[in-house]
């Protein structure tokens, strides 16, 4: 099985650079370079996981995470921020009542890599856990 992931950042080489190294690990990938351009996407590709980056104009990644989420229940939303202002947004969405995960950027590929096998894994057998109820 292939899994599809959306890669979310507003920075395009940064966006097409991750893309590369997931494609060569054998994952499908589609690209967009801000929060609605992945909204839009997300009716169109219906990715296994998403990985957003926190700081973009316009929509934020965590408020994109919390569209995500609600269009495609379950599917895991990895966030990642280079950025120090990112912890206050962080907090903002845990008073909301959101579980966040953010990554640190740069993050080493490998890193990155072990990262969203475990999320996919999680979130397979959630999957196959509520098939069996």
């Amino acid at each position: 099985m292939k899994y599809r992931i959306l890669i979310v950042d507003d920075q395009i080489a940064l966006a097409d650079t991750l893309r590369q190294i997931l494609e060569r690990h054998g994952y499908e990938c589609a690209v967009a370079h801000s929060g609605m351009q992945a909204v839009d996407e997300l009716t169109k590709f219906y990715p296994d996981l998403v990985l957003s980056d926190v700081i973009m104009p316009g929509m934020d990644g965590i408020e994109f995470a919390r569209v995500a989420q609600n269009m495609l229940p379950g599917c895991p939303v990895l966030l990642c921020s280079g950025n120090a202002t990112t912890q206050e947004l962080i907090q903002d969405a845990a008073s909301d009542g959101d579980s966040v995960l953010v990554l640190p950027k740069p993050i080493a590929p490998r890193d990155l890599l072990s990262q969203i096998a475990d999320s996919l894994e999680s979130s397979l057998r959630l999957r196959v856990k509520r098939a069996r109820a």
